[in-house]
């Protein structure tokens, strides 16, 4: 295995941000400064986002949808890293990005929240804040990127035509300026005010060319994740890049929230056919018992059959996509490697010298922990950093450092349904 790192940034220099990148490892929050310094230990999984990002840069010429990846690991072996580390090496690409974490504010299985979160979680060139306004200011409204988005959203199949019309009004002469900010706030989640957009279609002779269905924010939702990725490729960027973190809180939903969240999994891991060449990939994290604890133990493959005794239309297609979602945790997950000790070598002397900078010493070598197969990542940036910061107070000291394993608990919450 080999160690990559990204270089690091000059503001790394002072003491302070050394400090700030210190407690980040201790608390094993994934800094932009921790990535740098530490790198990735995943040449394999490097390789295989790089393939992925090459296929979303591809679209549509392809003709093939993109979809993702799934990474697994245990509590501690460096998954929220590793996203943090691809998210980078994305944003060094030109892609738009967003990092959201599955939690009980944000479900897997509510595309509303998800969607809000993709876009509050997301970052342009590296930097995070209202994205949708920045890549609405961006995109030149006169040239051929700006023509394929109009002409995907007239053309293509189950797109609601409120996307159609945004683009049609958005910077066109004659359009007012406060309705040009409205249709980026609606690209951005908010309602589209029929009224306001019927009065500029009358003015401008269009009336006659848009009608405007019912249509439920789920849908709207599902349909507005592929149109930004479309408006990202619009601004200038390859396409857009979305992670998902500890995505094994599914398993403590009740069985109809997990059997929904199945089929967004699979919905993102292998783009739905209604919207095969949005220039969007997904990389998902989760733990590697999962399918042992949840698929097995909680007997989830039963889960499709039961959305489909159901006997809706929309219900069949759910249940197709929650297969294709288990399909993937059993068949397609990507198990994290384990560092060997020539990398915790490697990675030991990359944290020593950051803690000389920190504090203004010579950190000695740690001792730290036995490289086990059982001994996490993160186990051990923590009793090297708590070693040097014991022995920066008194070398003398004889330290005896003792780890304890945390247990995960599949337990369904009620707190988290519906």
């Amino acid at each position: 295995m080999t160690l990559t790192a990204t270089p690091l940034q000059p503001e790394i220099d002072s003491s302070l941000s050394a400090r700030r990148t210190i407690e980040a490892l201790r608390s094993g929050v994934p800094s932009a400064h921790a990535v740098a310094l530490l790198g990735s230990l995943q040449p394999d999984i490097d390789a295989r986002f790089e393939q992925l990002c090459v296929q979303v840069r591809d679209l549509p010429s392809s003709g093939r949808p993109a979809g993702g990846l799934l990474v697994g690991g245990g509590f501690g072996t460096g998954k929220s890293h590793l996203l943090a580390h691809l998210c980078a090496i994305a944003d060094r690409q030109g892609f738009v990005t967003s990092a959201v974490t599955v939690s009980k504010e944000v479900p897997l299985h509510d595309v509303v929240r998800v969607g809000k979160a993709v876009i509050s979680g997301g970052s342009v060139d590296g930097a995070p804040g209202d994205i949708i306004e920045r890549l609405a200011e961006t995109v030149d409204t006169s040239g051929p990127a700006w023509a394929e988005l109009r002409r995907h959203t007239h053309t293509a199949s189950r797109i609601d035509s409120r996307f159609a019309v945004s683009v049609a009004l958005y910077q066109r002469p004659g359009t007012p300026e406060e309705l040009n900010e409205h249709l980026i706030r609606f690209w951005a989640g908010e309602p589209l005010h029929l009224p306001t957009v019927r009065r500029t279609l009358k003015t401008l002779g269009l009336a006659a060319s848009y009608h405007f269905e019912r249509v439920t924010d789920r849908e709207l939702w599902a349909q507005r994740i592929g149109f930004m990725a479309r408006l990202a490729r619009a601004a200038g960027h390859p396409g857009w890049i979305v992670t998902f973190d500890e995505a094994e809180l599914i398993g403590r939903y009740p069985a109809r929230q997990r059997a929904l969240s199945y089929a967004e999994l699979g919905r993102w891991l292998r783009r739905r056919s209604a919207d095969p060449t949005a220039p969007l990939g997904s990389v998902v994290a989760i733990t590697d018992d999962y399918e042992a604890a949840i698929l097995e133990g909680k007997d989830d493959r039963r889960l499709p059959a039961m959305l489909r005794s159901r006997m809706g239309p929309d219900d069949q297609v759910t249940a197709g996509a929650a297969e294709t979602g288990i399909k993937a945790i059993q068949r397609d997950l990507l198990i994290l490697e384990a560092p060997g000790q020539s990398d915790l070598d490697a990675i030991q002397d990359r944290l020593r010298s950051l803690h000389d900078t920190a504090y203004t010493w010579q950190a000695p070598q740690a001792a730290g922990l036995p490289p086990r197969t059982t001994t996490r990542l993160r186990q051990h940036i923590r009793a090297w950093i708590n070693q040097w910061d014991l022995y920066r107070q008194d070398p003398t000291q004889q330290l005896d450092i003792q780890t304890r394993q945390t247990t995960t608990t599949w337990d369904e919450d009620p707190d988290l349904s519906d």
